[in-house]
């Protein structure tokens, strides 16, 4: 999941050079435990629990998730 957002940002700032500010985002099913947040801290990636329910939903309809990202 780390290595997908980090990658995903370095694609996408390929392929649109004059984007705007990019945060990762990444949806976990349960409590991150303390390394999986420490790390996610240090690469600046947002991360958001959502139980499977909402997930499988959310997937059923193509829809992605709205999230409030803190201000720093």
């Amino acid at each position: 999941m780390i290595g997908q957002c980090i990658a995903g940002i370095d694609m996408f700032s390929r392929a649109h050079s004059r984007h705007g500010l990019i945060v990762p985002v990444a949806v976990v099913r349960s409590t991150p435990d303390p390394a999986l947040s420490w790390v996610c801290n240090r690469r600046c990636i947002a991360v958001e629990t959502a139980p499977e329910s909402d997930v499988q939903e959310l997937r059923r309809q193509d829809h992605q998730p709205e999230l409030a990202i803190p201000e720093s």
